[in-house]
């Protein structure tokens, strides 16, 4: 029974781990003999249920304070480095047990605070593993990468341990590894696999039975995990009535207080509905006619996917990612963008009342879901059902 293992650091937000869930799905759905075990840094075995042969291993959680900045454990009132050896220690030790023969690890690649690099480098010298490094399209700006990825020394870490690179992503929309001047070394080891498209696989289960049963279209408003998605939802929410319902999906970080605030709004307004988390939010997407949202990547491919029309409002600070993503889709054509300098409810609720197209995608590559698991076939030395051979560098054959 071939063995894969996803990694994801998960210290913001859900987009880490909800990305490997849905590519372990994949894999373990184009070989059903296939098993695949998660390391990740949130709890998700009971709010996302586990797809057949698919486990989860929970690290210690750790939080950025304040958004930026150094580290800290979330719940645990321990030092810094004692949390992360007992992550490393954890990362390592399934890893072994688990006898994995294919490591994708998630965006960071040596882990958080380089956590993961004790296990890649057991995992190496065992030389049993493939080892491979999953990008999403954007990072954050160039300069900022370039320096981060210097001072980390990510592109040795790349060279000395890692056999393959997969960016989620078309370089048509943004070509990562030009725009961040990657050097040879990691270049080379670079493919392409297309965006993640959901809808590709089969919904497991029925609707949340906490979102709302509306039998209209509605606007959606969506803030990722909601740790730093306040602003957002309380606009959204205190656009006033619109010619459709609305509804708001928090986030299980959104705080406290924030949840509270929307409740009180939504016992006045009938036509507002809030929903704390739902792992469902691809269905409601599909099933919205308008989406409010940061702009996270995994919201932002499954609205594309769908072609539900779209207002991004991303995040500029502690990274831009998701407003270099925003500016390319909208220079596409594929969204409005709203900076958060500009958001107020008088400005949600003009872009709700607008008419607005649905996105065109034709040309876009959403082929992520149907490539990895080619691709992990390859690494296993198994057919890959005769698909295009992969381009080093180049956006992959579908």
């Amino acid at each position: 029974m071939p063995r894969i293992a996803f990694y994801s650091h998960d210290t913001m937000g859900l987009g880490h781990v909800r990305r490997n869930l849905l590519l372990a799905e994949a894999v373990t759905r184009h070989d059903w003999s296939t098993t695949a075990l998660l390391i990740s840094g949130v709890h998700i075995g009971a709010a996302f249920g586990m797809p057949p042969n698919v486990d989860c291993v929970t690290l210690r959680a750790l939080s950025k304070n304040g958004a930026v900045g150094p580290y800290g454990a979330r719940h645990l009132a321990i030092p810094l480095p004692r949390v992360v050896r007992m992550r490393a220690g954890t990362v390592q030790a399934a890893l072994l047990a688990f006898d994995t023969d294919v490591l994708l690890i998630d965006n960071v690649p040596k882990g958080a605070v380089g956590e993961a690099e004790p296990a890649l480098a057991a995992l190496k010298a065992r030389g049993r593993t493939s080892l491979v490094l999953g990008l999403r399209d954007v990072l954050d700006e160039p300069e900022v990468v370039a320096r981060e990825w210097c001072r980390a020394g990510y592109h040795e870490t790349i060279e000395r341990y890692y056999d393959e690179v997969w960016v989620y992503g078309d370089p048509a929309i943004y070509d990562v590894a030009r725009e961040c001047a990657f050097p040879a070394s990691t270049r080379n080891k670079i493919e392409y696999v297309g965006y993640l498209d959901r809808r590709s696989i089969p919904t497991r289960r029925p609707a949340d039975a906490t979102e709302p049963t509306l039998r209209q279209r509605f606007a959606l408003c969506m803030t990722g995990g909601g740790e730093d998605g306040s602003a957002l939802a309380l606009a959204f929410a205190r656009t006033g009535s619109t010619t459709l319902p609305r509804v708001v999906v928090g986030g299980p970080f959104l705080p406290d207080a924030t949840q509270r605030s929307l409740r009180a709004l939504a016992a006045a307004q009938p036509d507002l509905h809030v929903v704390d988390f739902s792992p469902h939010t691809a269905g409601m997407i599909e099933r919205a006619s308008r989406l409010v949202t940061m702009g996270g990547y995994n919201t932002v491919c499954e609205s594309l996917g769908c072609c539900t029309p779209m207002l991004i409002v991303p995040r500029e600070w502690p990274r831009r990612e998701q407003a270099i993503r925003a500016e390319r889709l909208q220079a596409f054509g594929l969204c409005d963008v709203l900076p958060l300098s500009q958001l107020s409810p008088d400005a949600v609720r003009a872009w709700l009342l607008k008419p607005v197209p649905a996105p065109s995608v034709t040309g876009i590559r959403f082929t992520a879901v149907q490539r990895v698991p080619e691709l992990v076939a390859r690494l296993l030395g198994a057919p890959t059902g005769g698909c295009a051979a992969p381009v080093r560098g180049r956006l992959l054959a579908s």
